[in-house]
């Protein structure tokens, strides 16, 4: 009996070290995803536009960091630029310069967890509480649409949430988004940094697409899709993008579809990689896009605050 009982004791152990590791392994997989190491990106000051950051705080106490970049034009229109996982709102530059050489002003802000904004030690994702603190830290500042607003990748739902919440935001360009089959990623994920075990996956999976909340993040953008049926929204995706794959931005782009939406299919291009691939015709399909939905006469020096 005393023997049955030391195995007994001894499975258990056994069993709770396992999990105790294979939750420790999950953890550090976890915060690792949703907290990705922070670059420092150089803006260049030889091109044509001018420059200032600004903090906000969001309701919970997060600093985000911010930055405002003006054109040395007159400026036409303002846009609103949501990064993708692991950038910044100077990584997002090279996307966007384009638009500030033809008129446009450009504010973006990077999430927690990004660039210069504090890191919280919480695991939860709240891409909707960012967004509304920055957009409340814009309107604080003075600043007027209507808007223009591109998202790329994970910020193509912050960019999709914000045209449906906000009625002055009138037109969306997206860049290799949004995330709907979250599933299907988060499985991919997996496959790519070669966690095999059965336990650790299914607690992977379990905790983004539960806990952290992803699968009602998903359904939260269809119904925002839905919504914003006949909403001028321009999509663009990679034909083998295997990060976002072109099945989530079909998918999106049935919901929007409209006379006012389309979407340009990029051959040959993967995630984010379609400015690098078709750089003119890139930049023309956008600049024309917000000429014609968003581009007013402004008197510049009214539509620039002063936020020092």
């Amino acid at each position: 009996m005393m023997i049955i009982r030391i195995l007994t004791c001894l499975l258990l152990l056994a069993i709770f070290m396992y999990c105790f590791v294979i939750a420790i392994k999950t953890r550090k997989l976890i915060y690792k995803m949703t907290h990705p190491t922070k670059f420092n990106y150089e803006i260049n000051t030889k091109t044509p536009y001018t420059y200032k950051k600004f903090d906000f705080i969001t309701r919970d106490g997060i600093k985000l960091s911010g930055i405002d970049y003006q054109p040395k034009t007159a400026c036409k229109g303002t846009i609103l630029v949501f990064h993708f996982l692991g950038g910044s709102k100077e990584a997002i530059l090279i996307f966007v310069d384009f638009l500030l050489m033809n008129g446009y002003r450009i504010l973006s802000f990077d999430n927690r967890n990004h660039g210069e904004s504090d890191t919280a030690q919480k695991i939860k994702v709240n891409l909707r509480m960012d967004f509304n603190a920055f957009y409340e830290k814009i309107k604080s500042m003075g600043i007027e649409g209507p808007f223009g607003a591109m998202g790329f990748s994970m910020g193509a739902t912050q960019a999709f949430w914000a045209m449906d919440e906000y009625d002055d935001i009138n037109a969306v360009v997206i860049d290799s988004g949004p995330l709907i089959y979250v599933k299907k990623y988060f499985n991919y994920v997996l496959n790519i940094k070669k966690i095999k075990n059965p336990v650790c996956r299914a607690a992977f999976l379990f905790v983004f697409l539960h806990y952290i909340g992803f699968t009602r993040m998903s359904k939260k953008t269809i119904n925002v899709l839905k919504n914003l049926n006949g909403k001028n929204v321009l999509m663009i995706h990679g034909e083998k993008d295997n990060i976002i794959t072109l099945e989530n931005a079909k998918l999106a782009y049935e919901l929007v579809k409209s006379n006012n939406a389309s979407i340009w299919l990029v051959p040959h291009s993967r995630h984010l990689t379609n400015k690098y691939l078709k750089p003119k015709e890139y930049e023309e399909r956008i600049v024309e896009f917000f000429n014609k939905n968003i581009a007013v006469e402004l008197n510049y020096e009214k539509n620039s605050s002063n936020i020092s």
